[in-house]
């Protein structure tokens, strides 16, 4: 796992963020690193974006909380398009 903290990424909620992550995912793919081990025989990445503006009300772990949940609903949703 990865995260790639983006400054003012709350402002953008999906769009840059989401490109960003789209870029990265496609570059890996494109690589097509073999991955003896993986079902796709090469290695793959899902992304998943979460956003935040801090608040009083938040803890610490609610970003990484919200972003471990996207990141788990693409791998999932990853999974079921093979």
């Amino acid at each position: 796992m990865a995260a790639r903290i983006l400054p003012a990424a709350a402002e953008h909620r999906r769009g840059p963020p989401l490109e960003i992550g789209e870029m990265v995912r496609a570059a890996v793919l494109n690589l097509a690193m073999p991955h003896a081990t993986s079902l796709y025989q090469t290695v793959t990445v899902s992304v998943g974006v979460a956003c935040t503006r801090p608040n009083a009300a938040q803890q610490p772990g609610d970003l990484i909380e919200a972003a471990d949940a996207a990141l788990y609903a693409a791998s999932t949703a990853a999974a079921t398009l093979w």
